[in-house]
């Protein structure tokens, strides 16, 4: 069952304009509900399908984010989402999201070698498995329109634009929305509803 639920959840939109918002923010609501019912994705057993649900996420993630127009300057540019190619969540998220689509934008998946290609990406996420490496991350991603992905304490107040977090034995995320703005980003209302909007600290 939870292998044939993902690609329900991530299926393409409806052409109407209404009626496409409100199917991904039923998307957005069931994707959240499916991570806070499952607290043994928590468990090193289920990183596979964690993941698999994350890179749904992301997937969505790049649906919600408005970039601005020097960094994606047509309809058809291509969407990067970038991940450290010896981060363990990087074979699953390539998988899950290599030939996707958001909003008629190719999805390309970049396994980078080192942070130094961090800049290029338009999201980038970084696992609990790459801890020793989150300020560089943030660093790296300062005065960049780059969205951060992670999933540690902290790692959105720090300066991080997107973080999942466990609370009570469940997945939820936060969105630094201060952080996304001086990024020049703009984060959909229907993304920061389904999130925890967090500050950066001063």
């Amino acid at each position: 069952m939870e292998k044939s639920l993902l690609p329900i959840l991530i299926r393409p939109g409806f052409r109407n304009g209404f009626r496409r918002r409100r199917h991904w923010a039923c998307v957005f609501r069931l994707l959240a509900v499916f991570l806070l019912l499952r607290p043994s994705l928590a468990e090193p057993a289920d990183d596979g399908l964690e993941y698999k649900v994350k890179a749904g996420f992301l997937l969505n993630f790049a649906k919600y984010v408005e970039w601005p127009v020097t960094v994606l300057p047509t309809t058809n540019s291509e969407i990067r989402i970038g991940v450290l190619a010896d981060d363990p969540a990087a074979p699953v998220l390539q998988q899950g999201l290599t030939g996707k689509v958001a909003n008629r934008r190719p999805i390309k998946v970049m396994l980078l070698k080192n942070l130094s290609e961090l800049p290029d990406c338009h999201i980038f996420f970084l696992s609990r498995a790459e801890r020793a490496r989150v300020d560089e991350v943030l660093t790296r991603a300062h005065g960049t329109t780059t969205v951060t992905v992670g999933e540690f304490d902290q790692f959105a107040q720090r300066g991080g634009i997107i973080n999942f977090i466990r609370q009570n034995d469940a997945f939820r995320f936060e969105v630094n929305l201060v952080g996304a703005e001086r990024a020049g980003l703009k984060v959909s209302a229907y993304l920061a509803g389904m999130a925890t909007v967090v500050k950066p600290r001063p």
